[in-house]
């Protein structure tokens, strides 16, 4: 099972964490009951503050949420 590390509540069900898995994002599974995303992005999505370069995040949301 992925280390998924720090994990951030989005609000409703929606969650996200910092990829930190060993190859390529593309091969995270997630939790039963979640859709995932990658997203490579350069501000921190909580607080909005610039990180100082790109990151993999994912963000879970919940089987047949809203996009």
């Amino acid at each position: 099972m992925q280390d998924m590390g720090k994990m951030y509540h989005l609000g409703g069900g929606d969650f996200c964490f910092k990829w930190e898995g060993e190859g390529d994002v593309r091969g995270y599974r997630p939790p039963a009951g979640f859709e995932a995303t990658a997203d490579l992005i350069d501000c921190h999505p909580v607080t909005g503050e610039p990180i100082g370069f790109s990151e993999w995040w994912i963000f879970l949301q919940p089987e047949g949420g809203e996009q």
